[in-house]
């Protein structure tokens, strides 16, 4: 593998890239979390027809409101041509190219991402900028490509993308639970309640990595900020219930007292 360790990562701005499930899958609300670059295998499963069995790609932890993680990949270019730095956060140039390609998935996620409302400004070569952003996602047509064999037959591809960001990256909270593609208001329940805790709980490890279990109570308690139903879920937080659920869906460990990004 190419030294990456002093290498300048290259930009993540659609603008900068140069030219070289299915469509009607419901939205969901997500919660993007640990977006980093890693070599990746297409699980053993790589494009009939593409010429290199690994690609560069992001891959990213998306929360969805009932608290279910979900991995998602998004292919990023040739890893002869980049390979991610060594905290992930960055593709480095190792390669002729110096720009990604922009008819790569992560080309299109870029693009949506300030489509749905992401600071243009925040964007640079860091893909970590993404961690915490809480999104009404859905899929998109991928890039055509040529030299790809499919089947006629064969589903189209797709790329998941936030359609309208409900929230930033460190942004006080806001009313989130409920805003997918219904208009209408549906009552809260306790899963509501639960799934709320869970996504900001979420956040917060993906950001601190580890807390003690009163910290998380109190980084959900600030999080909420004037959110309607504040006090009882900073008061389901302070539950073994809530704990238990936590682990159960895979969003962090308990080790003594304190919490960890599983």
């Amino acid at each position: 593998m190419a030294d990456t360790g002093t290498g300048k990562g290259v930009s993540l701005l659609p603008d900068d890239m140069v030219a070289g499930g299915l469509i009607g899958d419901p939205p969901l609300n997500l919660l993007y979390r640990k977006m980093r670059f890693e070599v990746w295998d297409y699980d053993g499963k790589a494009p009939e027809g593409s010429k290199n069995v690994t690609t560069l790609a992001v891959r990213g932890e998306l929360v969805d409101d009932d608290g279910k993680v979900h991995n998602q990949y998004w292919s990023a270019g040739d890893p002869g041509d980049f390979q991610p730095s060594p905290d992930g956060k960055r593709a480095v140039a190792v390669g002729r190219r110096e720009a990604l390609n922009n008819n790569t998935n992560v080309a299109v996620l870029m693009a949506a991402c300030i489509n749905a409302g992401f600071p243009k400004e925040r964007i640079g070569d860091d893909i970590s900028v993404l961690d915490g952003m809480y999104a009404l996602s859905h899929r998109v047509p991928a890039p055509e490509r040529t030299g790809l064999k499919r089947a006629p037959d064969a589903r189209p591809l797709t790329v998941l993308v936030p359609a309208k960001i409900l929230r930033l990256p460190g942004e006080g909270q806001a009313q989130t639970t409920g805003l997918s593609a219904s208009t209408s208001t549906p009552a809260v329940t306790a899963e509501d309640l639960m799934a709320d805790a869970l996504s900001y709980a979420a956040e917060m490890l993906a950001e601190k990595g580890a807390v003690k279990r009163g910290q998380l109570t109190g980084g959900v308690f600030t999080r909420l900020g004037k959110h309607p139903r504040k006090a009882e879920i900073a008061k389901l937080v302070h539950t073994q219930e809530f704990i238990d659920r936590l682990v159960e869906v895979g969003i962090g460990t308990v080790e003594g007292d304190s919490i960890k990004a599983a």
